[in-house]
């Protein structure tokens, strides 16, 4: 059993990975914990479309080979396939939900459909799987400092401002696709790069200020930073 807490968190794409790896696993590594990240499915894979047969078979790996890690996710809401549970509950809703709500609806859904499929392991996925959804997408976190954001893509402060006064939280923007945080930003700044461009803004928002504005990402934090070697 090692004496620190291990977790291998299976991401969307490059972007997720680098900011992991880049800057979440620094952060932990003051609090003994062991970050690991792995892209979803293939080597390859780019991000986008992620179903849940391709998770599936990722999370059953790190489940069965090992006893004594923690297995987590970092998925953009919007780029979770239309049959991953909990995804159609959390849009056909007569109220809007919020971002908590949506977040809520996908992780206990996840969880338990986990729990069908490896009903053998029941403990252990109660004990060791801590599902994390970006709502709605990683850009989102960007917007934690909107003065950081307009000066690095260029544009004028009050135009991120004023979309962050349109919802209740900087997760919850945005409820439509088609108006999503990085499409926000690309119309701001055709030439931004999410790898690139998204990951040196969030080093230098810095994950203090992100994890005040992005109250989910936070809890996320706070429960990996609490985590005891299994």
């Amino acid at each position: 059993m090692s004496r620190h807490p291990i977790v291998y968190i299976i991401v969307e794409g490059r972007t997720e990975q680098t900011f992991i790896e880049n800057i979440l696993k620094k952060k932990l590594s003051y609090n003994g914990i062991m970050l690991y990240s792995c892209r979803i499915g293939t080597p390859g894979h780019k991000g986008g479309n992620i179903n849940i047969e391709r998770f599936l078979s990722d999370f059953e790996n790190f489940l069965k080979q090992r006893e004594d890690i923690y297995i987590s996710t970092m998925f953009d809401y919007y780029g979770i396939d239309i049959n991953w549970p909990g995804y159609v509950s959390s849009k056909k809703r007569k109220k809007k939900l919020t971002a908590y709500e949506k977040f809520k609806i996908i992780a206990d859904e996840t969880k338990k459909y986990l729990l069908n499929e490896f009903p053998d392991y029941k403990l252990q996925i109660q004990e060791r799987f801590i599902p994390y959804f970006s709502m709605h997408e990683f850009e989102t976190l960007l917007f934690s400092d909107p003065e950081v954001l307009a000066n690095k893509i260029n544009t004028n402060v009050s135009n991120i401002k004023t979309i962050i006064n349109n919802f209740n939280t900087i997760e919850d923007i945005n409820n439509d696709p088609s108006k999503a945080p990085s499409k926000r930003i690309k119309y701001w700044s055709s030439n931004y790069k999410k790898v690139i461009n998204g990951i040196d803004i969030a080093d230098t928002i810095g994950l203090n200020i992100i994890r005040k504005k992005s109250k989910l990402f936070d809890k996320w934090v706070s429960r990996l930073e609490n985590l005891i070697p299994l």
